[in-house]
């Protein structure tokens, strides 16, 4: 799949770096497919990386996160997913398959060349209920 994405300063106020638009991106397209890696919550190798590297990020940049739609499990995602910042306003959504264990980051809207990509941090559902839709 060619690049539709880049790494540069982000334009939130003190969110580090983000994910940008190499081009205008058309509604509801894939814009960045990444497979995560599982382990159990309470793995003791995975919760000291947790505690070490301030409860988010591990070693080699991945992101780790609740995983699983039952149990919770702990995943960690390498890729261009981990760059997408927060936002009230997201112009992206992220679908999580716990079949295939892997992230998908999917457009909601056009995006124009450079502009940087957002999605919602917290469950659609309660994305959903709290916007009204």
């Amino acid at each position: 799949m060619k690049k539709k994405a880049y790494i540069a300063l982000s334009k939130i106020p003190s969110a580090g770096n983000g994910l940008f638009a190499k081009m205008i991106i058309r509604p509801n397209e894939l814009i960045e497919d990444n497979a995560v890696a599982v382990t159990r919550y309470d793995n003791p190798t995975a919760l000291r990386l947790m505690k070490e590297f301030n409860l988010n990020y591990v070693e080699d940049q991945y992101l780790a996160f609740e995983w699983g739609e039952r149990e919770k499990y702990l995943t960690f995602c390498q890729g261009l997913i981990q760059y997408v910042n927060h936002s009230d306003a997201p112009n992206t959504r992220v679908e999580r398959d716990y079949v295939n264990n892997r992230l998908r980051l999917y457009s909601l809207r056009e995006i124009s060349k450079d502009e940087e990509f957002t999605h919602y941090y917290v469950d659609r559902d309660e994305y959903i209920k709290n916007n009204k839709f």
